[in-house]
Formats: structure tokens, C-alpha cells, sequence
């Protein structure tokens, strides 16, 4: 606490030049402490009945300006994140859409392959029945000629059933009673 009531005033204090250095600097102290004390008071007692209205509004715009600079600051940050997201939303659905396109193409894919198998086992099949027919037709032209007449002649070597149903044995009609 200061010594001395009178420097309430907080004048800085005054030297005579007949003060030793302890008393300047305790002179120096005192008046600090006051300084000190009269802040403390004066901000402690502040409230809105210091101020005037103006005051009051310019305190407030300048307190605010920057946050106010600020929010828009992030609200137009905002608003360009909202658009990447929808932009992105918007990509994320092309691409579950492809995805979807390559499931069903995979699927088509996979019933091809399964079609492709199963014409093949068919094909195979058909091969070798073909080869069994190639096999019988080669049989049969053994055993079918045509004569000189253009008849259709049935039979072995040396046998023989034309058209009509008659027999021949060594180009010998042969009797379908038993006797050649």
C-alpha cells in the first residue's frame, strides 16, 4: 500500500534531487502499487452502466468483427465441403452403378460359360454320333448297291434283295421257299 495519501491523485512522483536512491525507488514502488490498486478498482467496477450506448456498439462491432469474419470464413468453407460431398455422393452412386453393371456382366459372363459348356458337351455328343453314323453308313454301302436297272439292291457279297423283296444268291433269284 502506499505510504502517502496525497499520491492518490497518481501523479508521477517528483524528485528534489535530495532523495537518496532508496526513497526514489520507494517513492517509485508506492506509486506503482497505487497505479496497480486504481486498475484492479477501475476493472472490477465495470459493468454496462460505465459506458455509453455508442461506446458500447463500437466495443461490441470491433469485438465481433473478427468472429463474424471468421464464421464466414468457415461457412464458406462449409459450403465447399458440402458441395465436394455431393460431388463425391455423386460419384460414389456412378460407381455402385458400374459395380452393379459388372455383377450383372459377370453373371452373364459366368451363364455363357455355362452355355458355352454345355453346346460343347452337345457338340461332342453330336461328334461322335456322327462317327457312329459315318461308321453305320459305311456298313450299309456294303450291304445296299444300286443295280444296273437304278434298284435298290440289299445284301451281302454274293446276296442280294432288291427293291420288290427278291432274292438273289449269287445274282441267282433265289426261292423264299427254302431252294435256290
Amino acid at each position: 500500500m502506499p505510504s502517502n495519501f496525497l499520491y492518490i491523485d497518481t501523479n508521477f512522483p517528483t524528485f528534489t534531487g535530495e532523495e537518496t536512491s532508496k526513497e526514489q525507488i520507494d517513492s517509485m514502488l508506492n506509486y506503482l502499487r497505487i497505479l496497480v490498486e486504481q486498475l484492479r478498482y477501475t476493472l472490477n467496477n465495470l459493468d454496462m452502466t460505465n459506458f455509453n450506448s455508442k461506446a458500447i456498439l463500437d466495443w461490441s462491432e470491433a469485438s465481433t468483427e473478427d468472429i463474424q469474419q471468421e464464421l464466414v470464413t468457415l461457412a464458406t468453407q462449409l459450403n465447399q465441403i458440402n458441395q465436394d460431398m455431393a460431388g463425391l455422393s455423386r460419384r460414389v452412386n456412378v460407381l455402385d452403378g458400374l459395380a452393379n453393371r459388372v455383377a450383372d456382366a459377370e453373371k452373364a459372363i459366368e451363364e455363357l460359360q455355362t452355355t458355352v459348356q454345355d453346346h460343347d458337351l452337345r457338340l461332342t455328343a453330336a461328334e461322335v454320333s456322327i462317327t457312329e453314323l459315318i461308321k453305320e453308313i459305311a456298313q450299309l454301302k456294303e450291304i445296299i448297291s444300286v443295280d444296273d436297272d437304278g434298284n435298290a439292291v440289299f445284301g451281302k457279297i454274293g446276296q442280294r434283295t432288291d427293291i420288290k423283296g427278291d432274292v438273289y444268291i449269287n445274282d441267282q433269284p433265289y426261292d423264299t421257299g427254302g431252294t435256290p
